[in-house]
């Protein structure tokens, strides 16, 4: 092998290796885009839940496309995930603030993927300022010792 095949060789290891950079760059730029954009119709959806009003019939959206109708009840509060599925119960103003803030930091959940899709609205009825949001600990408007704020099996 000669030495021009040998430089050429590593030219093309090189170009490879910066290739691969580059797409995983790209993959990584489309991730905070995705999580840039849900945090932005997170906030617009807060913005017009609470423009809607008290007893408005509102589309939840459940994921896929799927929506269920429902009547607001609390427009004051609302439920934000602060990470590790954990979710606050707050000030609707304080919860866009905490949107803003993550929009405006331009990373929006650490460049990482989001886990799953969650429901944009949960009933109230939750005793506490957090809970874990896979647990569905406060889905009842009377409280987890209800049957519908029990803990659910995760399945398997």
């Amino acid at each position: 092998m000669s030495a021009g095949e040998t430089e050429l060789r590593r030219g093309i290891a090189v170009l490879d290796q910066y290739r691969a950079q580059i797409e995983t760059l790209a993959q990584q730029q489309e991730i905070v885009r995705i999580s840039l954009e849900e945090h932005m119709r997170a906030r617009e959806t807060l913005l017009r839940y609470r423009e809607a009003g008290k007893a408005a019939e509102v589309l939840v959206p459940i994921g896929a496309n799927s929506f269920l109708v429902a009547e607001s009840k609390d427009i004051k509060k609302a439920f934000v995930s602060i990470g590790s599925d954990l979710l606050v119960y707050d000030e609707m103003d304080r919860q866009v603030e905490r949107l803003d803030a993550r929009i405006n930091s331009g990373i929006c959940n650490g460049g990482r993927r989001p886990t799953g899709r969650r429901s944009k609205i949960s009933t109230t009825g939750c005793k506490g300022p957090a809970r874990r949001a896979s647990g569905a600990r406060c889905s009842s408007p009377f409280g987890n010792d209800s049957p519908a704020g029990k803990r659910r099996p995760r399945p398997k």
